[in-house]
Parts: structure tokens; C-alpha cells; sequence
């Protein structure tokens, strides 16, 4: 009985492992072209031109500077696609205080605070 048990364990931890490394070699292939077998694939869209191409965003502020402004409150204004100080400086307080639940009065202190750096 502990032998076909010992056997049985066996063949779980090895289908368990082939499971993983499947799924693993699945993330890794390449898609194959659509289409019958010897039949050339469909011509690649180009690229677009370089002026098409949106300049980078510039690089975000560094929230903490704000007195009241932790790592996660600052997690969460950036959630709520407030990056810069005059990102936060041009918020209203009602959007500030539902997007960090801090109350409006935290939000306006924090968006005057924002505009004065932002205004250096």
C-alpha cells in the first residue's frame, strides 16, 4: 500500500511539473502565422512615421515633497493619473479626496502646496 502510494505521488509531482514547464514554454513561443500550410502570410502593417509617434512622457514628480504625502497616498495619486505637481495642482479637491480618501480640506492643502511647487 505505501509503495502505490509513494508511485502515486510520484506521478502527481511529475505531471504537475510537466504542467509547469508547458505553460512556461507556452509564454515563450512566437504565434504561428494564420493561414493554410505553404500559404505566404499576410504582409506586416509598417510602422508609423516618427512624427506620428507620441513623445515620451515626461518623467513624474516626486509626490513625497508634499507634506502629507506618504508612499501610498502617492501610489494612489498616480493610480488616479496624477504623476506631477501641476497634475495635482490643477485637480479639484472633491477629485483629490476620492481618489486618496483623505478629506477635501487634506486635498485643497495638498493642491496649494502642489502649485507653489509647481510655480519654482
Amino acid at each position: 500500500m505505501k509503495r502505490l502510494l509513494r508511485v502515486l505521488l510520484c506521478l502527481i509531482a511529475l505531471a504537475t511539473a510537466a504542467a509547469l514547464i508547458a505553460r512556461a514554454l507556452r509564454g515563450l513561443k512566437a504565434p504561428a502565422p494564420l493561414g493554410a500550410p505553404g500559404e505566404e502570410p499576410a504582409p506586416q502593417a509598417e510602422p508609423p512615421p516618427p512624427e506620428a509617434v507620441p513623445a515620451e512622457a515626461p518623467a513624474p514628480d516626486d509626490l513625497t515633497r508634499i507634506r502629507g504625502i506618504g508612499r501610498v497616498y502617492s501610489a494612489r495619486l498616480a493610480a488616479a493619473g496624477v504623476a506631477r505637481f501641476a497634475d495635482l495642482a490643477a485637480a479639484a479637491p472633491a477629485e483629490v479626496a476620492a481618489a486618496t480618501g483623505v478629506s477635501e480640506v487634506a486635498g485643497a492643502d495638498w493642491i496649494a502646496q502642489a502649485a507653489a511647487l509647481t510655480a519654482r
